[in-house]
């Protein structure tokens, strides 16, 4: 069953320094269901902010947008419609293969998937994804976006950047999709090729700019400028306790998205991304876990007023103090910098090229085949790290003890961990994980806003890095009374 699409006094706008700017303002319209649309209108005009919106791609948590009245998409017995979006960005994964991506579209087999590649014009395509160019892209995720089979079918500019021969096929496609559906299909279909589209639009939705959205017959009469013409008038936007509102919403819904993210969802996944965390950063943090040990014992020897008279209690106090404080937070710290910056570019990318949209829209799990991994991969590798961040500080302390003062290894450990118990290699590990799962949350809230350039991921990385870095400086400040007091 095809999807319905009703607007109820709906306006929508983005607050700026003078109010809202409403691009869309007490609109009441009903777009019929199973009917092939071509949406139009001048550039600036809101037409991809309408597809957005309809795709479901502008979280309510956000206070970069207002919204007022309502918005209704409905499918067959009033269940929430089927929505599949190809936006100019094409979305592709390019860790799967070109017929994997066709194939997570529909779940089908490949031979139906090389079916809807050879409809859009590529009987042959390059096996990588990396090894496509940008017009191979864009029909290889047509041919995705059809193999899912919506109720509604959203396409930005589907034939951009086409030779004339390839943007008749992709059309032609989209027009074979729409007439095999029967009427169980609504296209709306922004393009300038209005020429071809031609033959099968039914009707236009027109976005004139004046805050409207109205339905004509192709060709029609351009309307006239309503009486509230372009810009829209402005009111007032959010307030300052609303925008905090906002922003707590957002925190609190991005904490559940990683709170339900724990049960493990892709152990290989997960398994394989802790290892490569591992190999990278366990030279890093033993390295520096060894000077830091070597240094810390240096000048203590060093600087020790009774001149070796009391060696063993200075060892037991510096190896609890090493081991049980100084290192965890360390280990987390170092782990963090890495980890939260590569957070905001892999997610960012993602985000900004449409593809945790374009995976959504599939039915897929983000947070079964993206968060979850991430997560435990931080979850695994860091207590590892921190463990081994420890066993290079104890080498590093014992050096500076024999260089210092002759000690063997022997006459040394026992004295050196003598104050560190089982205790604190419990809350050690508990200083681990609570840390991973920071140093997950944060930066995943921050790049999951849409469209951020690359300077805005590098203003996002620091933010996230500070904040990552407080968090956990307060959370194992925390866990210091506890510990301490056992």
């Amino acid at each position: 069953m095809a999807a319905a699409i009703t607007f109820e006094r709906f306006s929508l706008g983005f607050p700026g320094p003078e109010g809202v700017k409403w691009i869309f303002k007490d609109v009441d319209l009903e777009i019929p269901p199973g009917r092939f649309y071509l949406l139009r209108g001048p550039s600036g005009a809101g037409k991809s902010t309408l597809l957005d919106l309809l795709a479901g791609e502008m979280s309510a948590w956000e206070d970069s947008w207002v919204q007022e009245g309502a918005l209704f998409l409905r499918g067959e017995g009033g269940r929430p419609p089927s929505v599949i979006t190809l936006f100019q960005q094409d979305g592709l994964w390019d860790d799967l293969t070109t017929l994997e991506n066709v194939r997570l579209g529909g779940r089908c087999s490949s031979k139906e998937a090389r079916t809807l590649l050879s409809r859009v014009g590529l009987e042959k395509p390059p096996e990588a994804v990396a090894d496509l160019s940008g017009g191979q892209r864009r029909r290889v995720a047509l041919a995705r976006a059809l193999a899912s089979r919506p109720d509604l079918l959203l396409l930005d500019e589907p034939a951009a950047g086409l030779d004339p021969e390839s943007e008749e096929r992709v059309l032609e496609a989209v027009f074979q999709a729409y007439r095999e559906a029967g009427g169980g299909l609504t296209v709306i279909l922004c393009s300038h090729g209005v020429e071809r589209a031609g033959r099968v639009v039914e009707e236009e939705i027109l976005v004139p700019g004046d805050g409207r959205i109205l339905l004509r017959k192709p060709g029609g009469e351009a309307p006239p400028p309503s009486a509230g013409a372009h810009p829209v008038s402005r009111e007032k936007g959010l307030s300052g306790a609303g925008r905090l509102l906002l922003a707590a919403g957002r925190g609190a819904a991005g904490l559940a998205e990683v709170l339900a993210a724990l049960p493990p969802q892709a152990p290989l996944l997960s398994l394989r991304q802790a290892g490569l965390r591992l190999l990278q950063g366990l030279p890093f943090l033993a390295l520096s876990g060894f000077f830091v040990g070597a240094l810390a014992l240096h000048f203590l020897l060093g600087n020790d007023p009774l001149h070796g008279a009391m060696v063993s209690p200075l060892l037991a106090g510096s190896g609890k103090v090493l081991l049980a404080v100084v290192v965890p937070f360390l280990a987390a710290l170092l782990y963090a910098a890495p980890a939260v910056a590569g957070t905001l570019s892999r997610v960012g990318s993602m985000v900004r090229d449409r593809q945790l949209s374009a995976y959504r829209a599939l039915g897929r799990s983000v947070r079964k085949d993206v968060l979850s991994p991430l997560l435990w991969s931080h979850l695994l590798a860091l207590p590892l790290l921190t463990a081994g961040m420890m066993v290079a500080a104890i080498y590093g302390c014992w050096l500076a003890g024999l260089l210092s003062r002759g000690i063997s290894l022997e006459s040394f450990l026992p004295r050196f961990l003598e104050n560190f118990t089982g205790t604190d290699l419990a809350f050690g590990l508990l200083k681990a994980l609570g840390s991973a799962f920071l140093l997950t949350w944060i930066p995943w809230q921050a790049a999951r806003r849409r469209g951020l350039s690359p300077r805005d991921l590098d203003k996002a990385s620091l933010w996230a890095w500070t904040l990552t870095a407080l968090a956990i400086l307060f959370y194992q400040g925390l866990l210091l009374f506890p510990q301490v007091g056992e």
